[in-house]
């Protein structure tokens, strides 16, 4: 089974995997975390503005088909919170109505 990244909905790194992991959950498979440790070198997204394009389009794409997104730098409720405003300046990252 071949099942490509989607482009559209992340047009840069950000929430790509979040992204992937939801779209196998609609073909049937799961994914999973594995317990280790991992150190990233990174103060956040380089461009806010991005990020923001792409949680929102993360958002619109999977609202129909999971009640909560999680991701390692926020959890949304698709169906309530997609107006949300999500501000990833600094960790942890901030959102607000």
């Amino acid at each position: 089974m071949k099942n490509r990244f989607d482009e559209e909905t992340c047009r840069s790194w950000y929430l790509y995997v979040a992204d992937y992991c939801l779209d196998l959950a609609r073909l049937g498979l799961k994914s999973y975390v594995l317990p280790h440790e991992v150190y990233h070198e990174s103060l956040g997204p380089s461009d806010p503005m991005v990020f923001e394009e792409t949680r929102r389009n993360l958002i619109k794409k999977h609202r129909r088909r999971t009640a909560m997104i999680y991701t390692t730098v926020g959890e949304w409720e698709p169906a309530i919170k997609a107006s949300r405003d999500c501000r990833p300046t600094q960790l942890p990252f901030v959102c607000t109505v």
